[in-house]
Formats: C-alpha cells, sequence, structure tokens
C-alpha cells in the first residue's frame, strides 16, 4: 500500500498498463468505497461522491499527482 501511494504521490516511477489489459483500463489510483459505507452512510457518501468526482478506481485523491 504504501508503494503504491507513493507512486500515486510522486509519479514515479513511470507506470504503463498492462499490454493485456482491457481497453480504456487504467492503473487504479484509489479504492472504491464499499457497499456498507454507501447503505449505512447515505448522505455523508453521496456528498463526498460529489465532492471528489465520483467512486471510480480512476478518480484521483487531492494529493494525487
Amino acid at each position: 500500500m504504501e508503494a503504491w501511494a507513493n507512486w500515486r504521490r510522486t509519479g514515479v516511477p513511470m507506470l504503463e498498463k498492462a499490454p493485456d489489459a482491457d481497453a480504456g483500463a487504467e492503473i487504479p489510483r484509489r479504492r472504491q468505497y464499499n457497499e456498507t459505507e454507501k447503505t449505512l452512510n447515505a448522505s455523508s457518501y453521496e456528498a463526498g461522491v460529489a465532492n471528489m468526482g465520483g467512486d471510480d478506481v480512476s478518480t484521483r485523491m487531492w494529493w494525487d499527482k
């Protein structure tokens, strides 16, 4: 997890997606919220998702390079 966070924070080393990755797939930038968070904390979940631009693995964190 630490190496993944450092890569996202600094952009080093330069990584490329795998040659056999699905079309349009990117290297994940974040983990998605789990279903429990979505159902038990729906109002905060919706506010957070709207604030950061979506709950998708390609959505960058505010500190992500």
